[in-house]
């Protein structure tokens, strides 16, 4: 036996003091409680030790008094703790309980909903008296624990020794729903709205004709699909609850009263990021349903499957940097400058008061870095947008620079005020095409990082006309009073794909220029035919692509 001195054992007997100081007498713990089936609120306050607000009671009882509801919500409105004590209210509360999740992808299945279910679990017991008393021993005398074997995987969730359970499953595995039976069944889809209609169908025809309860929740991204449908061709068949961030206790109040969720500061910063009014504002914000305007080349959808998908996404091809520039003032706009490779978006640099030489050191340092840390990062492509004074010096610069270093980079210099080197039927402006370019990069399967300023900015892109049968895209004057700032990361991002041009269809030969494939030293002011036939380099090519979609 080993010899422990008394610094060792005042550590052991502190251990030991705070263990039974919240030390659980499973002796109390008998669940199912049917008493708590009519009273969720009740569980909630007595169980759990929490305290709901107004709109959230409304939620929470809605489930119990009907078997289908949907709670479309902005951010930051207590969505996820009510899910948390609707799924423990129901296992603890009903006979072979059993309470199905699922979401869009694994890391949402597994995210905040379960952490957030774990917590509940391991802190119940105390109730709400006692917990602002600050009493620790669980249970109190007013009180109950929750049992049952729980786990840190979702999938294997908490399961009873009289087969209650809660667990979760990807919604992309509808399968996996066939066979799970039982007189008391909850499902609940966390961000519904990017969740499958297949699921749904599979969920609804099948698993629910016993009698079965379904909650669908989340921020309103699509405008079609079951959640959509449930606030408007099945409002007589669902319960539906609209909860805005506005509607917040913190906001009501002008002050903090439920820690944690969104307040006057959140909402500023709300307003800074998206621009009020704008359709992701009104998504996030206001939990309202931003009808998909035809002429919109991005639905939040779309961005958030994009940002989705980057995980996955490989970085193959040549490295492609794109630069939008400002002005050296330090309270003007940002240089905002993207790199990417093939369809994966690789990062973000945005500052202001850069002087063309600054952003010149940043560039390269982007390169030096890419070519420590990729593969095969040969023949890099700079494209700088040199509309102005101020893109035409920082142009020279990266000119003149290759002059010196030749081999060091591709050059391209864009105007989006030019007429469009290709597609001059089909649109307007250089401009317009450049953005047609990132649509179809999105299309392809372009991944991009998590940015809300980036998200914003692609969310109000939009085209306002049709001139002469051509493409008009909204003017960027009019994107900076929607955003009350200019879109210099959507500029850049674009201007990063623009190497490679992928918006196109079948065009005549007068329209194609004439231009031999160029070598890696030389500067030009637009893309080199070859990018044609090998858009985003490691897909290879692909067929005609209509620009309308």
């Amino acid at each position: 036996m080993s010899k422990r001195g008394p610094r060792a054992h005042s550590l052991a007997g502190s251990w030991l003091s705070r263990l039974e100081a919240t030390a659980v007498d499973d002796t109390v713990a008998a669940w199912p409680d049917e008493k708590w089936q009519a009273d969720p609120l009740g569980f909630a306050r007595e169980i759990l030790g929490v305290e709901v607000w107004d709109r959230q009671s409304e939620f929470i009882e809605a489930v119990r008094d009907n078997p289908l509801t949907a709670v479309r919500s902005g951010h930051r409105v207590s969505k996820t703790m009510s899910l948390g004590i609707i799924a423990l209210w129901f296992y603890c509360a009903f006979p072979e309980a059993r309470v199905i999740m699922t979401a869009p992808t694994a890391p949402q299945l597994s995210g905040a909903l379960w952490r957030t279910i774990r917590m509940l679990y391991h802190r119940s017991g105390i109730c709400l008296a006692c917990r602002k008393a600050k009493k620790t021993v669980r249970p109190c005398e007013h009180s109950n624990v929750i049992t049952g074997d729980i786990h840190a995987l979702v999938q294997s969730g908490i399961k009873s020794e009289d087969f209650r359970e809660i667990f979760g499953i990807t919604a992309d595995k509808p399968e996996a729903l066939q066979g799970l039976a039982g007189i008391n069944l909850l499902f609940i889809a966390d961000e519904a709205s990017g969740v499958d209609d297949k699921f749904f169908e599979v969920l609804i025809a099948g698993n629910m004709a016993g009698g079965g309860r379904l909650v669908m929740c989340g921020n309103p991204t699509k405008t079609h699909g079951e959640f959509f449908d449930a606030f408007h061709s099945k409002r007589n068949v669902y319960h539906t609850i609209h909860i805005s961030s506005l509607e917040s206790p913190n906001i009501r109040a002008k002050k903090t009263v439920v820690p944690g969720l969104a307040d006057n500061e959140w909402l500023a910063t709300m307003k800074a990021l998206y621009g009020e009014g704008t359709p992701i504002y009104r998504i996030r914000v206001n939990g309202e349903f931003a009808l998909e305007d035809g002429a919109v080349l991005f639905s939040l959808a779309a961005i958030e499957a994009a940002e989705l998908r980057w995980e996955a996404a490989k970085a193959e091809g040549g490295l492609h940097i794109g630069i939008d520039v400002a002005g050296e003032g330090l309270t003007g706009d940002e240089t905002a400058m993207q790199w990417r490779r093939g369809l994966r978006h690789l990062g973000t640099l945005a500052r202001r008061g850069m002087s063309p030489h600054a952003i010149l050191q940043n560039a390269l340092g982007v390169l030096k870095e890419c070519r420590q840390q990729l593969d095969a990062i040969e023949w890099p492509t700079i494209t700088v947008d040199r509309d102005g004074a101020e893109g035409a010096r920082c142009y020279d610069v990266f000119r003149s620079y290759l002059n010196e270093h030749e081999g060091a980079y591709r050059l391209i210099g864009f105007r989006g005020g030019d007429v469009p080197s290709r597609l001059r039927e089909v649109y307007k402006l250089q401009r317009d095409l450049l953005f047609a370019n990132l649509l179809e990069w999105f299309r392809d399967g372009g991944a991009i990082q998590v940015d809300p300023k980036l998200q914003a900015e692609l969310g109000v892109l939009k085209w306002i006309d049709n001139e002469r049968g051509k493409q008009v895209l909204i003017r960027k004057d009019e994107l900076r009073k929607i955003l009350g700032r200019s879109p210099d990361r959507l500029d850049a991002l674009a201007l990063s794909c623009w190497g490679e041009v992928r918006a196109r269809q079948l065009v005549s030969s007068s329209n194609t220029p004439d231009v031999t494939p160029t070598p890696p030293t030389q500067v030009h002011d637009e893309p080199p035919p070859d990018a044609l036939f090998d858009p985003y380099e490691a897909l290879g090519g692909g067929g005609e692509i209509d620009p309308y979609g």
